[in-house]
């Protein structure tokens, strides 16, 4: 079987990877895991709020937010509905 890394693989936290490169302010990082299919609706168990964009808000990450709200943007086109 060919190794297949996990983009959204939990930590301890239950928090995924996309998670500490919004918060670290990397757009770079944050556009590498969204290009590798890292889940942009992915929900926070504990902390800063329900939702990746409670965490861009709360350390002032705005060009990561834009990140996540043009991956959001492209589902929409590609699927009809944001859900």
């Amino acid at each position: 079987m060919a190794y297949q890394e996990n983009v959204d693989i939990l930590d301890k936290d239950e928090d995924p990877p996309i998670v500490f490169a919004l918060a670290a302010g990397s757009p770079r990082c944050v556009r590498a895991l969204v290009g590798r299919s890292a889940s942009i609706n992915s929900r926070l168990r504990e902390g800063l709020g329900p939702t990746l964009a409670h965490v861009c808000a709360h350390h002032g990450q705005p060009e990561c937010m834009q990140v996540c709200h043009h991956a959001h943007l492209i589902l929409f086109d590609l699927a009809g509905s944001y859900f």
